[in-house]
């Protein structure tokens, strides 16, 4: 299969907008991804370090954080408690991480899949409506409560193509494949939605939390269910590589291959749930950081029962490069 290639673009940048409160510090190195030079989970993590936006809020007074996406924490005043309960001296620094596209979801490995003990989806891909990754402490990095309530997040669906009345929240896990690998479970907490907005409490001081809706209704076989395998060549391995795989039209969806397999004929990625009807078009993206340097190979595919697609070759990107063909698939 013929390998993608792409154009350079600059590295992204990302302003800060804040009502009613102040920041810890400037806009997070503003969104310059790193090209780290130890392994890919430290590619992940590097990547979601930078693009956390820290803010610093009175609890007392309460007040608002807008990040550049337009999505907003609502504080009431006196929300936030010590772990006894009572007020609070002093700032508390919240820092969240609000994923929309493609290229965020790869960026933070937070594919938009669920977990494999979802009972309703069994490991099968979501549409997001925003994913996010929020927490808050004292300035002094002490543990605080919400006990009360009061504390709330809105965004606009504008944010993932347009409101969706039937988004519900899901709660982030570890993968029940692999161990890095971040999916989804259902909430109980109800999401509300008033056209354009979905808004939702944060109940808890650290929460990863995720608006989203199945793509496909339950089951792992048959021609609606197809997912290829994936074979590379043997120096690429589950310490130094992530595949992912997107699917054309679907600019909110990514997931991740999550089954590594050895087998006689060689070692393959594939995923425990299928998601791909025959003749459905789209791209298995592979990143990979091999003796510090970050790789890649994006492969375009059409979708048949028992596909095997082996990648031949990775090449070095630049993560600019990277970001620009992410953000291109179709």
């Amino acid at each position: 299969m013929k390998t993608l290639s792409y154009a350079a673009t600059s590295a992204l940048f990302v302003g800060l907008t804040m009502a009613s409160c102040q920041k810890e510090k400037p806009s997070p190195a503003s969104e310059q991804l790193k090209n780290s030079d130890e392994n890919i989970e430290t590619f992940f993590e590097e990547n979601r370090a930078t693009q956390t936006l820290t803010y610093s809020i009175n609890p007392q007074m309460g007040g608002n954080i807008t990040t550049p996406d337009g999505s907003q924490l609502i504080f009431e005043a006196g929300a936030i408690r010590n772990m006894n309960g009572g007020p609070i001296s002093g700032n508390v620094i919240v820092r969240i991480n609000d994923v929309y596209t493609r290229w965020e979801m790869l960026a933070n490995n937070m594919p938009s899949e669920t977990a494999l003990s979802e009972p309703t989806t069994e490991g099968g891909p979501l549409s997001t409506g925003g994913s996010y990754t929020i927490s808050i402490m004292t300035a002094g990095g002490n543990s605080v409560t919400i006990p009360n309530g009061g504390v709330k997040l809105t965004t606009s669906g504008d944010n993932t193509g347009g409101f969706n009345p039937g988004m519900t929240l899901w709660n982030g896990v570890q993968s029940d494949d692999q161990a890095r690998d971040k999916v989804w479970t259902a909430s109980p907490t109800t999401l509300q939605t008033n056209d354009p907005e979905y808004s939702f409490p944060i109940n808890n001081p650290i929460e990863r939390i995720n608006i989203d809706i199945p793509e496909i209704p339950l089951g792992k076989s048959g021609a609606n269910h197809l997912i290829p395998k994936v074979y590379l060549p043997a120096n690429f391995n589950t310490d130094n590589t992530e595949i992912f795989v997107s699917a054309d039209g679907k600019n909110f969806l990514l997931t991740s291959l999550d089954s590594y397999v050895s087998s006689s004929s060689g070692n393959y990625w594939t995923d425990n749930s299928g998601y791909f009807s025959e003749g459905e078009n789209g791209n298995i993206i592979v990143v990979s950081k091999e003796g510090g340097v970050l790789k890649a190979n994006i492969t375009p595919f059409t979708a048949t029962p028992n596909q095997s697609i082996t990648i031949s070759s990775i090449s070095t990107i630049s993560l600019a490069n990277l970001k620009t063909a992410v953000e291109t698939l179709p």
